[in-house]
């Protein structure tokens, strides 16, 4: 099947062709064409359908491979590491014991709420007025304890179904994934300090208590913001590492 570039005077001023030819591939993927686990086509077959040179699907495929969206392995071929597959969820995730290990995590959904985006939430989502987000509300277990909340928010433009079709109490981003949208990098802000009364309620603990809180904005690989959530995290039980 073909899937030539159509290119436009503006398109080609702001976007190069390799970044057209991967925000398409990105999209096939989003959509299932191909499965976690499975190889995509190779570089000669992938040129011929998109009808651009061979180099221009090696520039696009980088793209990926360094967003973590694809795996190259060497003589076998790229794979599919996105539409949720554990390696993609991992690499955002930066919580830590307090000695350094990992973490085994799991979630319980609290809340997810429909309601008009605030002026933070519109600077955060590029959203504009009176736009509506949807707001899910999880707590963190590791093992028994309880060691977080995780408060997420998303528009209702770029999500329409999720509060109806998706399973909950699992990381947010394979569930992203399967609305067709892949998270390829983050910017994170972390603090530490005392629990406010809201926060120390959500967590069970007592006002002032310690906690670390991270606000974080996720992209996706055109640069769109997705998610902006603020967490809080029990300080006794985790750390936090790089941020990737």
């Amino acid at each position: 099947m073909k899937h030539a570039v159509v290119v436009d005077a503006r398109a080609a001023v702001s976007k190069p062709l390799y970044g057209q030819v991967r925000e398409l591939l990105l999209g096939r993927i989003g959509k299932g064409e191909w499965s976690p686990g499975e190889s995509l086509p190779n570089e000669f077959v992938l040129a011929s359908q998109f009808e651009v040179s061979v180099g221009t699907i090696r520039r696009a495929i980088e793209g990926l491979e360094d967003s973590g969206v694809v795996v190259r392995k060497q003589g076998r071929g790229t794979y599919i590491s996105g539409q949720g597959a554990q390696a993609l969820q991992n690499k955002f995730i930066n919580l830590r014991t307090t000695a350094g290990g990992q973490l085994q995590l799991s979630y319980r959904v609290v809340d997810v709420v429909h309601r008009e985006a605030t002026i933070i939430e519109r600077n955060r989502l590029m959203c504009s007025d009176r736009e509506e987000v949807i707001e899910i509300r999880q707590r963190v277990h590791a093992g028994a304890r309880s060691i977080g909340i995780e408060c997420a928010m998303v528009t209702a433009r770029m999500f329409p179904d999720l509060n109806m079709q998706s399973n909950f109490n699992q990381h947010l981003y394979p569930v992203f994934s399967e609305h067709g949208v892949l998270i390829t990098r983050t910017d994170e802000r972390i603090s530490a300090g005392g629990a406010d009364a809201l926060i120390a309620e959500q967590l069970e603990v007592a006002p002032d208590h310690p906690i670390l809180k991270i606000e974080r904005v996720a992209y996706a690989l055109n640069s769109q913001p997705v998610e902006w959530r603020v967490s809080a995290y029990i300080s006794a039980e985790v750390s936090c590492a790089a941020s990737i």
